[in-house]
């Protein structure tokens, strides 16, 4: 089951996929008038409820995909994103393989949902795009076990892990370069774990910009595998319903290219995961800068 969380009209709406159209889920049977991250919360009985309910609903409760505005699929309370986890991505970046993963926190009003713009900040010229596997947390958890962690994955998504790269590179941590409003994206859909093999291992995964392939690899190329994920997260922050859980992109980007090919006002950016879902978001200039940045203003004072 592919679930959407959408809006049409001035109303927003959980959604299950059917083809062409979504199936408004407040319409049918289920009568599911809460969001998709509510639903996600209600566990998994409530997913199989929206299942047999979109399976037997009538056409009144159809609507176009082309129709629709996309919401943020969640509201997580922690998103949580994996580096360095392809192996060939780590190749063209000319660095070892890791011995442990390398984690860091995205904020939510970093992301945009389907079709809305990755925002090119003002004083950056490094906007790099980073298509990732993301995990859908489906039950709270503390200390899982490595063997019973798929237990609790509701699902899948795509996260474009979008990387200002000369703000990434500074400041001894990655966090500044991936927290810039608009400049990641997340969706459109979520499909359930049932209809992925465990772990969504052996996925093609690609990105293409302006039309021309960027990213094409496998999900099988993880270093740290989604078991290993969720239950590293599990240890540390701790699992809750609708929580993302990012596991790092492939080969591909812009930044490991010579020269780089950075993102630029006017491209489009889309990326695809076999059998969870297709994102794709234009790219615009960031409204100007009130006060442009100068690297030295921030150096230590004397």
């Amino acid at each position: 089951m592919k679930l959407a969380y959408v809006a049409l009209d001035g109303r927003s709406f959980a959604a299950v996929r059917h083809e062409d159209h979504y199936i408004d889920l407040s319409r049918t049977s289920f009568n599911w008038t809460g969001s998709l991250g509510d639903l996600i919360r209600q566990g998994p009985d409530a997913l199989a409820q929206a299942k047999s309910a979109a399976q037997t609903t009538d056409s009144s409760a159809l609507v176009s995909v082309e129709a629709v505005d996309h919401l943020l699929l969640t509201e997580p309370r922690t998103i949580t994103c994996v580096g360095s986890n392809y192996a060939a991505h780590i190749r063209e970046r000319g660095k070892d393989l890791p011995k442990e993963p390398s984690c860091f926190m995205r904020s939510l009003a970093s992301l945009v949902p389907h079709r809305q713009a990755l925002e090119l900040p003002a004083n950056s010229v490094e906007f790099d795009y980073e298509v990732e596997l993301a995990i859908v947390v489906g039950r709270a958890g503390r200390c899982i076990p490595i063997d019973q962690a798929l237990d609790y994955v509701a699902g899948y998504t795509l996260m474009n892990d979008g990387s200002v790269r000369d703000f990434q590179s500074r400041y001894y941590n990655v966090t500044l370069g991936k927290n810039f409003p608009n400049s990641g994206a997340l969706g459109p859909e979520m499909v359930t774990a049932d209809e992925l093999p465990p772990g969504a291992n052996g996925l093609r995964i690609r990105t293409w910009v302006n039309g021309e392939t960027a990213q094409d690899s496998s999900t099988s190329d993880l270093i740290f595998d989604v078991p290993m994920l969720v239950s590293l997260v599990s240890h540390t922050v701790g699992l809750r319903p609708g929580d993302i859980i990012a596991t790092g992109t492939p080969s591909g980007v812009a930044a490991g290219q010579t020269p780089p090919r950075w993102l630029k006002a006017g491209d489009q950016v889309e990326m695809e995961i076999e059998g969870v879902t297709r994102l794709s978001n234009p790219v615009v200039n960031a409204p100007k800068a009130i006060a442009p940045y100068s690297r030295s203003d921030y150096a230590p004072k004397a």
